[in-house]
């Protein structure tokens, strides 16, 4: 029986070269559901932090809107003037070639 010997040894060498590639398969697998639950959680804290910054942009612009309406009529040919400004500044930036 010395003829099988040689092959018992090498399936046994592809048998544990096969568990070991099973195993960093399934540690692989639970390296990617950590990162994609990482990611998850990165996503969710930049929603909130979207969202609050959004608050906070719309309440600052509600409390200075009035202040703003007050200048534009004490300086309307002021108020066109940087309006115009603004306008052409934002042309040029987006239409250069």
């Amino acid at each position: 029986m010395g003829m099988f010997n040689g092959r018992r040894r090498g399936v046994a060498k592809v048998a544990a070269e096969f568990d070991a590639l099973q195993s960093d398969f399934q540690a692989l697998q639970k390296d990617a559901r950590r990162l994609a639950d990482g990611i998850g959680h990165a996503t969710t804290g930049a929603l909130h932090s979207v969202g609050d910054a959004y608050g906070d942009a719309e309440e600052w612009t509600s409390r200075n809107v009035h202040s703003l309406k007050g200048s534009v009529r004490r300086q309307p040919l002021a108020a066109c003037a940087l309006s115009m400004t603004a306008g052409a500044l934002l042309t040029a930036l987006f239409f250069r070639r």
